[in-house]
């Protein structure tokens, strides 16, 4: 059915494009030519006699709620009834709501169209083949349009009838149809709001499933420009956002590799299911075809590569902002990935990997030192052996760092009072962070800690945030010390726990877990 033969001004001619028929086998809802047909105004009932307003509220809870029963199949109405001959399952239950509220009569069709409220979600599935999409394309716009200047937020899924037709699904075939539906409903958006762009392309990954398919969420945003310039902050404040699963067959077949997209600025690749799937050469293959990243989450779970395997060039990612790097317990892995990378305006790290056997792990203490000025913000590091890592060395480079976690590292005594130690600038690592926690950290005393934040109070009050958490020798008396160190804090923002209690409320959420589980 042509979307585009329907007029602009649905509100005034009660035209639709999705066709409703009073009975199933009604031959005038099978004709493309066919007009929406409308039930006539309904008889004398309470809603009835409502004014438009409160009407209009009514939808609005009817569509918000989660728990409706809209199975058509159940009830008796053909989906095809709903969406036209050729697109069942085009459209989810969930979509349906306000499309069967704008089919009862003249006035509830008037006044759904003009509660933009009602379409700023659209949940669509496709069958990854071809089949059945152009109602989904129309679907896409005809949302855009009627959630005019509001929000709208559309999620494409691909739902394969079987799993042979799973097996079958390509990049292109799938990219396409997730390009189709995007572009229409951003063309729909662009009429209403001139100035909308695109700014944020983000890449939500999994891992390579039993049908050697990597399966992809894409999440596209746009921004409406305000007089000033200026973008509305927060992809939750995205004017138009698109969602949508696609599969890319061996995508780390790195001889057969295509670009996943130029403009993509967040990417996240995890080990969600314990098949080995990424390696640092792999990686390498995978962003080097996205200077515009701003976020990278990955996580690798195959061995490092030969020398001679790995690339020699270092990339300049110059929008990088966020890193997030995790291993497995191959520690050469990490480090090769941060060799390759050089991150001038990194705000935030955060590395989870194993380091057991090195005398000297220089990888993090070489990629710090790479860019010309150290920007980093936010450092947090898990299971790594801080002791071989030229810890302090590494803090010192970090002259912005105002956030410091650490959680089950190997540490000592003498690298935390080495925070204290005033640089060249003339200034401690511990002067000018605002947050410090430490997470199940075995080998630092409570009374180093004592002594560290107290002089560091000495030297600034910077420091407006601590938590200690399931530290073995950090006792009761330590705790109160530093509560009292810290009392001109804000409460909520000291959190400081004695070892003890930790594991006594740790042992009790188990045993209560457990109880559950046996009434249960």
């Amino acid at each position: 059915m042509d979307f585009n033969r329907t007029l602009t001004k649905d509100t005034q001619t009660h035209q639709d494009p999705i066709v409703v028929a009073d009975n199933e086998n009604d031959p005038s809802w099978q004709s493309e030519d066919c007009m929406i047909k409308v039930a006539t105004p309904l008889r004398a009932t309470p809603i009835s006699a409502l004014p438009s307003e409160i009407i209009a509220q009514i939808f609005g809870l009817v569509v918000a709620s989660k728990e409706i029963d809209l199975d058509v199949e159940k009830k008796g109405t053909s989906p095809q009834i709903l969406y036209g001959a050729n697109s069942t399952q085009a459209v989810t239950k969930r979509a349906c709501v306000p499309l069967r509220l704008s089919h009862v009569c003249k006035r509830w069709m008037a006044i759904a169209i003009d509660s933009r409220i009602l379409w700023t979600e659209l949940y669509l599935r496709t069958d990854g083949l071809g089949q059945g999409n152009t109602n989904a394309r129309e679907m896409s716009s005809l949302f855009a349009r009627r959630s005019k200047s509001a929000p709208l937020f559309i999620s494409i899924g691909l739902s394969p009838k079987t799993r042979s037709a799973f097996s079958a699904i390509g990049p292109e075939t799938a990219m396409q149809q997730f390009e189709d539906i995007h572009q229409r409903a951003l063309e729909e958006k662009a009429e209403l709001l001139p100035e909308l762009k695109s700014v944020k392309v983000h890449i939500v990954s999994g891992v390579l499933t039993p049908a050697k398919v990597f399966p992809l969420t894409e999440e596209r945003y746009h921004w409406h420009y305000e007089v000033d310039g200026e973008a509305i902050a927060g992809n939750q404040n995205a004017v138009l956002s698109v969602e949508g699963r696609r599969r890319v067959r061996n995508f780390f077949n790195i001889d057969d590799y295509r670009a996943i997209g130029f403009a993509v600025t967040h990417l996240r690749l995890n080990d969600t299911n314990g098949m080995k799937t990424l390696s640092p050469r792999e990686l390498y293959a995978t962003i080097r075809e996205m200077p515009m990243l701003e976020n990278l989450v990955v996580h690798i779970d195959v061995g490092g590569d030969d020398e001679q395997a790995l690339p020699m060039d270092v990339m300049e990612m110059k929008h990088l902002r966020v890193l997030d790097l995790s291993w497995d317990s191959d520690d050469t892995v990490g480090g090769q990935a941060l060799d390759f990378i050089n991150a001038p305006e990194l705000e935030d790290l955060a590395l989870a990997g194993d380091i057991l056997e090195w005398e000297t792990w220089d990888y993090l203490f070489n990629f710090l030192a790479r860019p010309k000025r150290c920007n980093l913000k936010t450092l947090m590091l898990e299971h790594m052996n801080c002791t071989v890592i030229r810890m302090e060395e590494c803090l010192n480079m970090m002259q912005s760092l105002t956030e410091l976690t650490l959680e089950d590292c190997t540490f000592s005594d003498e690298i935390l009072e080495s925070l204290t130690r005033t640089n060249d600038l003339g200034s401690s690592v511990l002067s000018r962070l605002r947050c410090l926690c430490f997470i199940t950290i075995g080998d630092c005393t409570g009374a180093s800690l004592i002594r560290c934040i107290e002089k560091s109070q000495r030297d600034s009050q910077t420091l407006r945030k601590l938590y200690v958490l399931n530290c073995a020798l950090v006792n009761e008396d330590h705790c109160d010390n530093l509560r009292e160190l810290l009392q001109h804090c804000e409460e909520g923002d000291i959190e400081v726990f004695p070892s003890e209690i930790w594991e006594t409320e740790e042992s009790a959420s188990e045993m209560d877990e457990s109880s559950d589980d046996d009434l249960h």
